[in-house]
């Protein structure tokens, strides 16, 4: 069964490239794109999804707000959500837990690092499926 992934970023490009790696490179995963993070919590609450990417800075409602929205749910607790960031976040150590989220991808990533990270989180979703 597909994995379904949300993207949600307000440009076009960062949705386009990140999609197409999750579709072209990288395996069996069914995606759905949001421009913001209202959005975003529409598609989220219209069904399960498994994996979220999400920008933070966003029009209308942005990535901490639909992460906070979305981690109240109980159905997105625990779904994996990873920032997309203009610059790396290592030296903020706290900033995902700060917001809930579960890492984060610069976008200028390339195909090994999305598929590293995603081998990390279909670890952990493997681990807690009965």
């Amino acid at each position: 069964m597909k994995k379904k992934v949300l993207v949600v970023d307000d440009s076009k490009i960062v949705r386009h490239v990140l999609v197409k790696a999750l579709k072209d490179d990288l395996g069996n995963y069914q995606i759905f794109e949001a421009e913001d993070g209202a959005r975003g919590l529409e598609e989220a609450t219209g069904q399960k999804i498994d994996i979220i990417f999400t920008d933070i800075n966003m029009p209308r409602m942005g990535g901490i707000e639909m992460i906070d929205t979305l981690r109240m749910i109980d159905d997105y607790r625990d779904t994996p959500i990873i920032i997309l960031t203009p610059e790396p976040l290592a030296d903020r150590n706290d900033y995902g837990l700060e917001i809930k989220a579960n890492g984060w991808l610069l976008k200028s990533f390339n195909s090994k690092q999305l598929s590293n990270l995603l081998q990390r989180i279909e670890g952990s979703l493997n681990a807690r499926e009965p």
